[in-house]
């Protein structure tokens, strides 16, 4: 059938474009992030169960939308306990339903009176959230509406999701739709199974740099519906049809300077390009369903789109009624997004190059973050940084003769450098430097909960480059003098030292990191070699191990997070340490056990320390191919490692490393016996073992190379960690491959 433009289909749609998205919960407080048709002031009001089982409201909180064009408009809206308000419960569930009252988009109406639960603009009401020709269902029982639960109390009850990588027209089945599943089994069977309370997405949940041709003309199309203005890209003069799909290569890579390579004819440039995108992969709302409403296409990347659309309902249904987290990767904004300092220095200094980035990180900064951290973009706090880039965002319109008051308080809050900010980088070898304006936003963000924390890492916006921009020397690349430390000192100093706990030490930390802390050695090595193979940023050397002495900072940082005991007569801290990545495409389970000296020199680190790593990766959601699938055939390919493990040619200084004695396995998917003994007859075990399977069946496979995500789950002792990955093969057949990692440090 024939696709009709968005344009033609406008009257149709819902009032909901997207969402509505469960984002931050806590016991005081929760934020719902909703895209709508129309301006609105939308209250949240959030409800409990009384004894009868019926809903009572227990706080509630109301905003406005900000415009981003006339037919798009967004809010994250906020519900917040006041004093004499109960507090939300640890493990409770709740639920929650959504009002919308008409404005203006000069201003409220008068209409400010309270919305009755009956009435039609809620989410009860029809074409608020869905029409005759569009169902939506968005709730797990009777209520009719969405619900989610705090994180439980006690580690043994708590459960957690995670993954990264969904690309549209990636191979295989969305697996992000897995959540939906979980969800339900849970809400059937709540004295058996505890419903998943947290999912993080841990990277790159769109990809602006490699979209279909399909996909890309969609974009445009809606881009041209929903918003009443057409950007002017800088630094380019040419018409419409320079721009259309498979035609847009030459100038990523000749005058923005980006180095996404080949894919790049259909990178996305404008700023409603990213927003799109955003509202693509999360509902359907926008598609022609007269023309996706079927089963098979013409081409294999059309069908893989089709893939990713037929399970969107399920993803939406999913995103409505658990608590989700977000951080950024490269592919949101491109590929490899400062990558190294040269890197940098040529995009920064490129017109075009600097308008994608603050297209991209606009996107960024309203589809994810403004949900991850929504203290820092409230409105009642008008000096703030998040306050001022939300009032900037309503008056920026690229057309024209642009405002440039506007377009520097955008730059400066999503860190995009100017010539002297450019020189200042340059300097310091640091992109720490953004953050020293008062403008800037914080990506980096902290979630507290009863027994745990958990400290999301930006590693992309506080790289430390040791070395010059180069010319793409293989030699100086190898010797890491020109790969990123993903988190400088100052980074650390910023990013986690605040959550180092005081007085009541968590059980447990979890660091989410985008790209895996503990990576599989082979496929590191694999991934640098292939890259020499580029142009003069030939390198991907994206992984923590590059720059080792920023790896053992992390690590002596991380050690001093635990309680303290004593050990042959000297304080230690004993810390156990969850990083959660993706990024790799594939699935796997790592674990360090790590001890350090005390460190005289250091006040920071004057105790020893005894702590567990352990890495928990899932990635991807959406993006196996034939080099992920070797990668679960090649398998760990275990054997001992005994750090430090670093390359003798580096400078690094590795004044956290030389007191370090420590031991590296990568772990097989199998409840090993021995604890967590890293001795030889622990290592013939792994060798030799197989995946015990929690639904029956047996399979060997180590690494995960199909598109996967993870559960992870306590044992009742909170002694041991779980991570299930759950996956497809090319059967269409489901796994769950099931990981053990002992958190005991005195095991029997």
């Amino acid at each position: 059938m024939e696709f009709k433009p968005l344009k033609d289909r406008l009257d149709s749609l819902p009032l909901i474009l997207a969402g509505p998205i469960v984002r931050r919960t806590e016991p005081k407080q929760v934020t719902v992030w909703v895209a709508l048709k129309e301006p609105c002031k939308v209250t949240l009001r959030i409800y409990g169960e009384d004894e009868n089982a019926r809903l009572v409201e227990i706080f509630s909180g109301t905003t406005t939308t900000i415009s981003l064009g006339y037919n798009l408009h967004l809010t994250a809206v906020t519900a917040r306990k006041n004093d004499e308000q109960d507090s939300l419960a640890w493990g409770g569930r709740y639920y929650y339903n959504l009002f919308f009252d008409e404005v203006a988009l000069d201003g409220l109406t008068e209409n400010n009176s309270p919305v009755d639960e009956l009435d039609e603009k809620s989410l009860k009401g029809g074409g608020i959230l869905e029409t005759d020709l569009m169902p939506v269902d968005i709730s797990y029982d009777s209520s009719g509406l969405p619900s989610f639960v705090l994180p439980e109390k006690e580690l043994k009850d708590l459960r957690i999701i995670h993954s990264s990588c969904r690309k549209p027209h990636g191979e295989g089945e969305d697996m992000l739709a897995k959540v939906d599943e979980l969800i339900d089994e849970a809400v059937k069977n709540p004295s058996e199974i505890k419903r998943p309370q947290q999912l993080f997405l841990t990277g790159d949940q769109i990809y602006a740099d490699d979209v279909a041709p399909t996909m890309l003309a969609m974009l445009m199309d809606a881009s041209e519906a929903l918003i009443d203005w057409k950007e002017k890209l800088p630094g380019i003069e040419i018409d419409d049809e320079g721009l259309l799909p498979n035609n847009r290569q030459k100038f990523a890579e000749e005058i923005a300077k980006l180095t996404a390579g080949d894919v790049s004819g259909n990178h996305l440039f404008t700023v409603g390009e990213y927003w799109m995108m955003y509202l693509f992969v999360w509902s359907k709302v926008l598609w022609d369903q007269n023309v996706w409403n079927k089963e098979e296409f013409d081409n294999e990347t059309d069908q893989r789109i089709y893939n990713l659309y037929k399970k969107l309902s399920r993803v939406r249904k999913a995103l409505a009624n658990i608590s989700t987290y977000m951080i950024c990767d490269d592919h949101e904004i491109t590929d490899d997004w400062f990558l190294n300092l040269q890197w940098c220095v040529d995009v920064f200094g490129s017109q075009l190059g600097r308008r994608i980035l603050l297209n991209g990180m606009l996107g960024y900064a309203l589809f994810q973050a403004w949900g991850n951290d929504p203290d820092q973009f409230e409105w009642g706090n008008p000096d703030g940084a998040g306050y001022q880039f939300l009032e900037a965002v309503q008056k920026w319109r690229p057309i024209g003769d642009i405002d440039l008051s506007v377009q520097k308080a955008l730059e400066l809050a999503l860190g995009i450098a100017d010539a002297d900010m450019v020189k200042k980088i340059k300097e310091a070898r640091s992109l720490h430097v953004i953050h020293e304006n008062a403008e800037a936003l914080s990506w980096h963000y902290h979630v507290p909960g009863s027994k745990y924390q958990v400290i999301v890492l930006d590693t992309r916006t506080w790289r430390y480059f040791p070395g010059d921009p180069v010319e793409g020397d293989a030699d100086e690349l190898e010797d890491g003098n020109n790969a990123p430390a993903l988190l400088g000192k100052e980074a650390l100093d910023a990013q986690i030292l605040p959550y180092k706990p005081v007085d009541n030490p968590f059980e447990i930390t979890f660091v989410v990191s985008a790209a895996p802390v503990i990576a599989i050695e082979w496929a590191s090595e694999y991934r640098a070699s292939m890259s020499r193979f580029g142009g003069k940023l030939l390198a991907d050397y994206e992984d923590w191990e590059y720059q080792k002495d920023a790896v053992w900072q992390l690590f002596a940082t991380l050690s001093t997070f635990g309680p303290v005991s004593t050990i042959s007569g000297e304080p230690h801290n004993l810390s156990r340490i969850i990083f959660l990545s993706g990024d790799v495409h594939y699935g796997y389970t790592s674990k360090i056990d790590y001890q350090r000296k005390p460190l005289s020199g250091n006040p920071e680190l004057k105790k020893g320390a005894k702590s567990i790593f352990t890495q928990l990766n899932s990635s991807a959601l959406k993006n196996q191919d034939i080099k992920t699938k070797h990668a679960q055939f090649v398998g760990y390919k275990q054997k001992k490692y005994i750090l430090p493990f670093w390359d003798k040619k580096t400078n690094a200084s590795y004044e956290y490393a030389e007191h370090i004695v420590a031991n590296r396995v990568e772990q097989s998917p199998l409840n090993c016996p021995g604890g967590s003994r890293w001795d030889i007859e622990r290592i013939r075990c792994i060798a030799s073992g197989i995946i015990t399977d929690i639904f029956g069946d047996e399979t060997d496979d180590e690494i995960i190379g199909r598109n996967n995500i993870g559960e992870v789950y306590f044992s009742n002792d909170s002694k041991r960690i779980s991570q299930i990955l759950h996956w497809k093969d090319d059967d269409n057949e489901k796994h769950s491959s099931h990981y053990v990692i002992e958190l005991d440090f005195n095991p029997a």
